[in-house]
């Protein structure tokens, strides 16, 4: 995928996690194509339709704009008549052709289309982001629910959640043993999906030290969930 295009989706990606409030744990599955009959799953999906150009308000399907953005993807036409004509059906409901658009294209596009794959953790990394949970959990005491408000974007001002979140910062590197970031891990582990330029604007906005470790936790989680919610680490 040539990268002005790779680019542009991030960003398309970026803003319609944070629009649809859609749960990372249901898009990380629908990235892999397990895709759960979930309405704000659908609703990300309408919106990356829509911020894409391939899709109207209304809920149309805009024919040559599709083939456009796939040809730009792929650089063949007879694979991008395929595509276009096969996933470019209109169905009773925007986010239903939306949808349903998104799962046609990860079933017949060859190989990994980024498009669908950005953001997929490895089975081996998702393992140890559980193992991280679990510990933290049982570390912090963190309230269940109020860990769960956090994941969809809803960040209490609580202090169990505090110690949570530095603890998983800790635990992936981006604060030290003493609750000191370490900025420059945070900008290598941004710059592997947004590119070195948004990586730095990202982490000069939101790498700051706070009046505690655990403040300085709790408000980066914020941020980087605000600003690049694709590349939030997961907690």
């Amino acid at each position: 995928m040539p990268e002005d295009v790779s680019t542009e989706l991030t960003k398309v990606f970026r803003q319609c996690i944070k629009q649809s409030g859609v749960d990372r744990d249901v898009l990380v599955m629908s990235k892999k194509g397990e895709f759960a009959d979930d309405k704000r799953l659908k609703e990300y999906y309408f919106c990356v339709a829509k911020l894409w150009g391939v899709m109207n308000e209304a809920g149309d399907i805009l024919p040559d704009v599709l083939t456009k953005k796939t040809q730009e993807i792929y650089r063949d036409e007879a694979l991008t008549k395929k595509l276009a004509g096969l996933c470019g059906v209109r169905k009773d409901q925007p986010l239903e052709t939306a949808f349903q658009m998104a799962q046609c294209y990860y079933k017949n596009a060859p190989g990994d289309l980024k498009i669908m794959q950005s953001g997929v953790l490895s089975d081996e990394q998702k393992a140890t982001i559980r193992a991280n949970i679990r510990e933290c959990s049982e570390e912090t005491n963190a309230i269940k629910d109020v860990v769960q408000q956090a994941r969809q974007g809803n960040f209490a001002d609580n202090q169990s959640l505090k110690e949570y979140l530095l603890c998983i910062a800790k635990k992936n590197q981006a604060q030290d043993a003493n609750g000191k970031l370490n900025v420059a891990t945070i900008r290598e582990k941004l710059g592997t999906v947004l590119g070195a330029k948004d990586a730095d604007e990202i982490a000069e906005k939101c790498a700051k030290e706070r009046a505690t470790p655990s403040d300085t936790a709790f408000e980066a989680f914020k941020c980087f969930y605000d600003n690049a919610p694709e590349v939030a680490p997961v907690f």
